[in-house]
């Protein structure tokens, strides 16, 4: 077409762009008048310089209507110049008088993809460009031919999110930068002006308009933008403004005055740095040589301390010496002489005091005068006073400006009744304002002086109130109604600003740290095997109520069509709603009941750019979560399965990682809403990506329970049954007793057994047992197939014939009698020796499938699928297999069978046995007792125990309740031996307990056999009624067993009543004990450990890094730079403590010259191989440990040098794959993987009752982690004797260490009433053991005395100088000032021979006071040493002072870290608090549950960050000593961290978890990490 020829014009006169906000500019122009023909006027009207092109081409597109130009410039890639170009644009549209040409048909090529015009929509045109003009905000008009329109409010497009905030600095901020930051001063105390019509916000008021807006429909006149809580651009809504209210006088700031018993803290800084100060010169109270001596600590505060409430107060430690003087007569200012007496704040009268008048009269201070005494203060002094003045001048800790905070932060509240009424902080605003308007005007009136005094503390009060309005001395400002959870309305006080911070449902946790969201789907559980353990069941109820967002591509345009279609044809997934701007702002529901027309025409506009929400539908992502979370796999991605059931359902299997079970659970799945979620989700929270437990390296998604039990039906060995066969169900037994079976059951039991393939060209489909095993068994009915054949082919199936792994089993050995009985093999101490299970190349050779070999928390065959396959694919394929196996065990249960009766669970034949056995342990501890209550414990333990004898006298009721709790494990592992022989390994029960499934042997002794001993906290129940009396129809005194908790009944047989309420007596308490806050307890240490550890994470070089302060906290990852959770097995062949690599696996893929693996003994090799080659070749990332256990093996075995340095580089490969991710979060997982055993633990308390006690001791966690000096809950010493010393040497040193008190060596203490005499009679062979002659014995009894005359109560004298067995020793009491000569007195109290006496009995003649269990043990070398259970500081001074000669003080083991960090160090400490923790969490046999040693290394490394040990609680790095305000005011004592970081100045980078999530900025840890 030629270019001269004009299209017909089409009547469209608009169109639109986008202008930069700074292109708008405002002129005054002449416009003619409407009123007054040919007249004009003066008006100032907005224009742009509208410059439309398109470089050297002609014509451009330009959009018809506002969405198109919306979507254009948010999604278009044609924009990209122009999204390049500004951060904000305005859409205008431009419209011209006269029809604009399109010439879209010439020109198709310049319409931009998804643009294009349609016979139902014209969505732009092409015109000919450059259009350049000067264009006003009009209407077009012959005059005006071309011009824009704009709504400012709603027309700007913001392409960038808000910015993440930087940083927060803190600080006390003037008078001057309070009037400058505002944007209106308040003057009235009235907020709103309300009538019957409207409501309207006072000028100058406390509601100011300028503040801000409050709603959507209101703009703000200052940034010209509304208040809207929806929009998730904040730079699109108006955030608000701050006021002032200006104060008649300086009013002291309450946050830094504080308030205690109706006067100011002392401590806080105001009246600190008064007390401190010269209120002369203003100078501090020190001379200038000690400050320069101590200006290097105080500012090391301000450098690297932190600059918290801790950083101040430890500035303040470091002056106490010199500024810790009472002054309340006054101090000598060193500069200018003059006297500074204490002073005092006191609110009853609103006054700082003197304590004493200075010299010249003056007995206080009015504000101004304080205010003015701070203002003087150099800047060089402030800093001894824990202040920065850079920050924080002092005489800002009083206000002249009051800051009015923003109208968001306060907006009218909507009643009941429909009446708006202002905010709580609104109306405190308004009380400061009126006291301060009435203060003004009494002092310009000239008003009484205690009038003004008056109001002057009214004005005080109402400004703290703002503040803080729970103060109970300062009253309550006003109180407003509240609704409760039950639905009551109660009063409360209005909130001041601190009061909205702190609590759970403060701005802190409840808003910053946490959000409601929808699209969130919840319901009861319910379990269904044929999911995929990745997958779960979402109700189609759900489902059609929850949606998720797609942007139209052209990839997807055809496939979200069809979803319309959908809506048409009501199938699901269905669109719900589309965007056709792309803005996310305007959305057009889709509903059925549109017509089928407008249905298809949206189909037909549907477009490139436009944003859709769908239904969900299968294979969507959802965060699957159950309540609590307790460890970072308590929220996991699943994939969606829509399903018509109306619970959220799931494999069973996965029940583990949530702690979950179908008793009535009920669980979230959170539907991620965008791709970048989504992609997220699956790549760091799928749970196929978390199969390994983070905790300990373990699997925790395995077999569990049916599953676990129904593995062990396929492969255990049952002798008894051995040569059977049933033709009917084709199951038999062979000559060793296996389980095998026909074909056709084989078959039968594969037909239910399947997996899904999630990766390759087979991706989505069904992997399933179209194959048998090759026969390895011969039936009477044909060929036949072991279990374990049936097992071992899951293998061969998935290619995974590589799996080789040997670990003890649980399973006892046994052996078949000749009378056809079965027994079980035990060792000579009568514990039953246990299977070995051996895997070699996909067979199982040897053992019985139990949990240990593939079940939660076991699976010891794990670590070859990750040797082989690498963790990514190895993780992949462990899924698989986890899905074929579980259903195998559970057709196993469905093809052999698997019931439970009451015959299984008890033992009729063996009950005389039983009898017997209880007979003969009850008359042990009916001895021992009888003993102890006449006195002749003494003798029972020379005839039982004479090595004990000194632990036996030194604490005899420990002594008795270790051997009666010998006497009763005794009985209790006959019996079970007993139950055990007799139900044998077909037993339903022994199978449950055996497999591990369910169930412990204690279980089965409980319910086949007796209870046994009830034990409450560790000890017999005693107390009831009485002292020593537990219910009332037993005889009082009673020593029998019986009578103490020794129970023969059990479950299945039944119980006496009185035996029932024994057993249930540790249940009800421990059910107590939780509801009284244990669980909660554990909830609050995880808690804290988290807030505290969360910001050390792993930076690229493996190093552990704190992000707040960006220390190296370690210099590798747990000393070897491995994951905490890298691959192990439930033995130590497999790598149960994770210490190295699992280099099982790896072993049995290496061999020697003679073809047997590493793993293998070899009887033919000679000599080792060259070690020298695999130190060249090995990476030096390989961790010592790791190469000393391959060394170890290669000194002893043949290999080429060749195979050598193949086995290097393969390690080098393996151990690289096992390194810690990069960017993972090791504090938080730390914090939460302690937290969530010691949970669980307090949750199962009840379930072990009257028989454990509570793994592992929490309470001494807590204490170690909190470092915690007081009250050490299991103090422990344990004290070497030096190398070769002999039994008696040991012997001595116990002596001279245990406490032995008057009561233990004394027989007895008579009186002689007549004469005051107090007669003595010593133990003598007592006094032997513990090593005491008669002179100590008479020294010690004097030095107890003593204390009485001391205190004036008598005085005494020793009769006769000797004590013999045969002769007590004599003591005259006489009344204070008697004298011989005067004659003996009559009047001295018999009182004061009690109180002498029991002076005597309480005395401690030996050893050192506290130490009472002290036993002497030996360890693995036969090296003695004495476990102590004490750490006092007293305790180890006096061993170092005193025993150095006797004991090994290097080998010196304490629990008492404090003592250490202050002896030896603080690397000494971190050792010593990293094998306390791994004692507590792994090495003791009642731990509270495994944890990775790398997770303790990080803790103990990040309190010794700063050179000295700090606490992990909130009141260490947890909280007030941490470097960032905000990260430590989320956890709780919110006012002192303010206090701490606005006086110190701190600057808070944001470099934290917590901080981050509270200012909306994303956290430097995974992908995120900076490098």
């Amino acid at each position: 077409m030629d270019e001269t020829e004009e299209p017909e014009a089409v009547g469209i006169r608009s169109f639109y762009w986008f202008v930069k906000p700074e292109d708008i500019y405002s002129e005054e122009v002449e416009l003619p008048s409407t009123r007054e023909e040919s007249a004009t006027f003066i008006a100032t009207r907005d224009f742009i310089d509208f410059d439309l092109n398109n470089g050297r081409l002609k014509h451009k597109w330009v959009p018809r209507y506002k969405k198109d130009a919306i979507r254009y410039l948010l999604t278009h890639e044609d924009a990209t110049g122009l999204r390049a170009a500004s951060d904000v644009y305005y859409v205008v549209k431009i419209e011209t008088a006269e029809d604009l040409v399109d010439k879209s048909e010439q020109y198709p090529k310049m319409i931009p993809e998804g643009f294009e015009n349609t016979s139902d929509i014209e969505r732009g045109l092409v015109l000919k460009v450059p259009i350049k003009e000067k264009i006003m905000k009009a209407s077009p008009s012959p005059d005006l031919p071309i011009t824009f329109s704009v709504r400012y409010k709603n027309d700007r497009i913001n392409l960038r999110p808000s910015g993440d905030v930087g940083g927060v600095n803190m600080g006390i901020m003037s008078t001057e930068e309070i009037e400058k930051m505002a944007v209106v001063e308040v003057i009235t105390g009235e907020a709103i002006k309300e009538d019957k019509v409207s409501m309207e916000p006072v000028v100058g008021g406390t509601m100011d308009p300028r503040m801000g807006s409050t709603s959507k429909e209101d703009t703000c006149p200052t940034c010209d933008m509304a208040f809207n809580l929806d929009d998730s651009d904040s730079s699109q809504s108006c955030s608000g403004h701050f006021g002032y209210i200006n104060l008649p006088i300086p009013i002291p700031n309450i946050l830094f005055l504080g308030e205690t018993k109706g006067k100011g803290k002392d401590s806080n800084p105001l009246l600190y740095a008064l007390n401190n100060i010269c209120h002369h010169c203003s100078r501090i109270m020190l001379e200038d040589d000690l400050l320069g001596s101590q200006l290097a600590l105080v500012m090391q505060e301000f450098d690297i301390g932190g600059k918290n409430i801790a950083s101040f107060r430890r500035v303040k430690n470091i002056l106490k010496p010199y500024l810790d003087v009472k002054n309340n007569n006054g101090r000598v200012c060193p500069y200018c002489s003059e006297v500074s007496p204490k002073i005092t704040f006191y609110f009853s009268s609103a006054e700082f005091s003197y304590n004493t008048a200075r010299p010249d009269g003056v007995t206080g201070m009015d504000f101004t005068t304080v205010k003015n005494v701070l203002s003087n203060i150099p800047n060089s002094d402030c800093y001894f006073l824990g202040i920065n003045p850079v920050t924080s001048r002092p005489e800002n800790m009083f206000f002249e400006s009051l800051p009015v905070s923003p109208n968001a932060t306060r907006p009218l509240k909507q009643r009941s009744d429909g009446r708006t009424t202002e905010d709580d902080l609104t109306t405190l605003y308004s009380a400061v304002v009126n006291n301060a308007n009435r203060l003004r005007t009494e002092m310009n009136r000239g008003r009484s002086f205690r009038s003004a005094d008056r109001t002057r503390k009214m004005l005080l009060f109402s400004v703290a109130r703002v503040i803080d309005n729970y103060n109970q001395t300062i009253g309550s400002g006003g109180s407003t109604e509240v609704f409760t959870y039950g639905g009551g309305v109660q009063t409360e006080s209005m909130k001041g600003l601190l009061n909205r911070l702190g609590t759970k449902s403060g701005r802190f946790r409840n808003n910053l740290q946490s959000k409601y969201v929808n699209n969130v789907g919840y319901s009861a559980i319910s379990p269904d095997p044929n999911l995929a353990i990745d997958e779960v069941g979402v109700p189609k109820i759900m489902t059609e109520e929850i949606t998720y967002p797609e942007v139209v591509t052209s990839e997807n345009i055809v496939r979200l069509r069809g979803y319309i279609q959908n809506v048409i044809n009501d199938v699901s997934p269905k669109i719900v709603k589309i965007n056709q701007s792309g803005d996310n702002a305007l959305w057009e529901n889709v509903k059925s009941s549109q017509s089928v027309e407008h249905l298809e025409k949206m189909m037909k506009q549907l477009t490139v750019g436009m944003i859709i929400k769908r239904e969900i539908m299968d294979g969507d992502i959802c965060l699957f979560n159950r309540a609590p979370s307790l460890h970072r796999q308590s929220v996991l991605a699943f994939r969606t399965r829509v399903i018509e059931e109306k619970a959220l359902t799931m494999n069973p299997t996965v029940c583990i990682p949530f702690n979950a079970d179908y008793d009535g659970d009920a669980m979230k799945a959170h539907f991620v809403q965008s791709e970048a979620a989504k992609q997220e989700a699956i790549k760091l929270m799928s749970l196929t990506k978390n199969i390994i437990h983070s905790r300990y390296g373990m699997l925790t998604v395995a077999t569990d329970q049916d599953q676990t039990s129904g593995l062990y039906l396929l492969t255990y060995t049952d002798k008894a049954k051995a040569n059977t066969w049933n033709s009917s169900s084709g199951i038999g037994f062979n000559e060793d007793g296996i389980v095998y079976m026909s074909k056709s059951t084989a078959a039968d039991c594969y037909s239910t057994v399947f997996s899904e393939i999630r990766d390759g060209k087979e991706s989505k489909t069904y992997r399933t047992m179209d194959s048998l095993p090759e026969s390895d068994a011969v039936t009477p009915d044909g060929p036949g197939y072991t279990g374990r054949s049936l097992f071992n082919h899951l293998f061969t199936v998935l290619d995974a014939e590589y799996v080789s792994a040997t670990f003890s089993g649980i399973t006892p050995l046994t052996n078949l009698l000749e009378d056809g009985s079965v027994e079980v093999i035990r060792d000579e101490l009568g514990n039953p020796e246990k299977e070995q299970v051996l895997i070699r190349n996909g067979k199982l050779i040897t053992g019985t499938l139990e949990k240990t070999a593939f079940g939660e928390g076991g699976a010891s065959i794990a670590p070859s699928f990750i040797y082989h396959e690498g963790y990514e694919a190895g993780q992949e394929k462990l899924v698989e297999f986890i899905e074929m196996a579980t259903r195998l065990g559970f057709a196993a249960h469905r093809i052999i069978g698997y019931t439970m009766g009451t015959a299984d669970v008890s033992a009729v034949p063996v009950q005389q046995d039983i009898n017997r056995f209880y007979n003969n342990c009850a008359e042990k501890i009916l001895k021992i007792d009888k003993a102890f209550a006449n006195g002749q414990l003494k003798q029972y333990v020379e005839n039982h125990t004479p090595e004990k004898a000194i632990e036996a006298q030194a604490d005899p009721l420990s002594y008795i309740e270790d051997r009666v709790l010998g006497f009763t494990d005794e009985f209790e592992k006959r019996m079970l031996n007993k139950i055990e022989d007799y139900q044998g390994s077909g037993n339903a029960m022994q199978i449950a307990v055996r497999s591990r499934a369910r169930g412990k042997p204690m279980n089965i002794q409980q319910m086949a056999g007796a209870f046994g001993q009830v034990r409450l906290a560790a000890l017999r129940v005693t107390t009831g009624i009485g002292s020593r009396r537990v219910l009332s129809h037993y005889p009082k005194g009673s020593l029998d067993p019986r009578h103490r908790g020794f129970v023969r009944g059990n479950y299945s047989k039944g119980m006496e009543p009185d035996e029932y309420f024994m057993t249930s007596i540790a249940g009800r308490r421990s059910t107590v004990e939780s509801a009284q806050g244990n669980i909660a307890k554990s909830g609050y240490l995880e808690r804290k450990m988290v807030k505290a550890l969360e910001s050390c994470v792993v930076n690229q070089r493996r190093q552990v890094v704190n992000l707040r302060t960006k220390r190296v906290i370690s210099p590798v990852v747990g000393d070897d730079g491995l994951s905490p959770y890298h691959i192990r097995g439930s033995d130590q062949r497999t790598n149960k403590r994770g210490y190295t690599i699992t280099l099982q696996p790896f072993f049995y893929d290496h061999a020697c010259k003679h073809g047997l693996t590493l793993e293998d003994d070899c009887l033919y090799c000679a000599k080792g191989s060259d070690v020298a080659t695999f130190a060249k070749n090995i990476d030096k990332m390989v961790s010592n440990m790791t190469q000393s256990v391959v060394l170890n093996k290669l000194r002893v075995r043949e290999m080429s040098k060749t195979d050598v340095k193949k086995l290097a580089k393969r390690l080098n490969e393996y151990y690289e794959d096992s390194l810690c991710r990069i960017g993972e979060a090791i504090g938080a997982t730390a914090g939460q993987d302690i937290g969530e055993p010691a949970t669980q633990t307090a949750l199962r308390t009840f379930h072990f009752a009257g028989k454990a006690s509570v793994q592992g001791d929490i309470a001494r966690l807590s204490q170690i982690l909190e470092y915690s000096p007081k009250n050490n809950k299991s103090p422990m010493t344990k004290l070497y004797l030096n190398e070769g010393a002999s039994e008696d040497e040991a012997k001595r040193l116990q002596v001279l260490l245990a406490e032995v008190k008057g009561n233990q060596i004394i027989d007895l203490i008579s009186y002689d009433l007549e004469k005051k005499l107090l007669l003595i009679k010593f133990d003598f062979e007592i006094m032997e053991t513990f090593q005491i002659s008669p002179n100590i014995a008479m020294r010690q009894v004097e030095t107890a005395l003593a204390k009485g005359s001391n205190n004036d109560l008598f005085k005494f004298s020793i009769l006769g100088r000797s004590i013999t067995p045969e002769t007590p020793l004599v003591v005259q009491i006489m009344p204070v000032g008697y004298k011989i000569e005067e004659g003996l007195p009559n009047y001295i109290s018999d009182a004061a021979l009690l109180y002498a006496k029991e002076l005597i009995i309480g005395a401690v003649f030996n050893g050192i006071s506290g130490v009472t269990n002290i036993q002497l043990e030996e360890d693995d070398n036969n090296r003695r040493f004495l476990s102590i259970k004490g750490a006092e500081d007293s305790l180890l001074n006096t061993i170092v002072k005193n025993f150095s000669g006797m004991a090994d003080l290097s080998m010196l083991e304490t629990n008492n870290h404090h003592w250490v960090e202050k002896n030896f160090g603080v690397e000494a400490a971190v050792q010593n608090l990293y094998n306390e923790l791994d004692f507590q969490m792994n090495l003791t046999e009642q731990g509270i549950g495994d944890y990775d040693n790398r997770y303790i290394r990080t803790i103990v490394d990040y309190m010794g960050e700063y050179g000295y040990i700090k606490s992990l609680s909130p009141t260490g790095l947890g909280g007030t000593d941490n470097p960032s305000i905000l990260g430590g005011m989320s956890v709780e004592r919110i006012k002192e961290q303010l206090i701490g970081g606005v006086t110190m100045g701190n600057q808070d980078p944001i470099r934290g978890v917590t901080e981050s999530i509270a200012v909306g900025a994303t956290p430097d840890i995974g992908d995120f990490t900076p490098f």
